[in-house]
């Protein structure tokens, strides 16, 4: 009865441990993203203060595991660059597009996820 009521709880553990990782592999880790955010926001403020408010979006990549920050202008619903970070929130690289983005639509549009995964 014992062993049994081990493995159970062995099972259900392990379960939630899949769980976790699979809802990870999707959405990105929370811990990453706010450091992303952090050092998204520390760039802007170190290599673009001559321009006016930015709003950014960010967005995690499935594909590469890498957090994609669109820069917009403000007011503007053009994207003016992407800073590229890997899952651990290491700096890649700075992407300049002029991509336009519907403001209302949540996330990134798939073809410009697509063009931005081939650089």
């Amino acid at each position: 009865m014992k062993g049994l009521k081990n493995l159970s709880l062995f099972i259900s553990i392990l379960v939630i441990f899949f769980a976790i990782l699979i809802i990870l592999s999707f959405f990105g880790n929370p811990i990453s993203k706010g450091v992303v955010k952090v050092k998204a926001y520390n760039y802007l403020k170190e290599n673009c203060s001559d321009y006016e408010a930015k709003s950014i979006e960010m967005v995690y990549d499935l594909v590469n595991s890498s957090y994609l920050v669109n820069v917009y202008d403000s007011g503007s619903e053009e994207i003016e660059f992407t800073l590229v970070y890997n899952y651990f929130g290491c700096f890649k690289k700075k992407v300049s597009r002029n991509i336009s983005l519907n403001k209302e639509s949540v996330g990134i549009s798939l073809s410009t996820l697509f063009l931005l995964a081939k650089l």
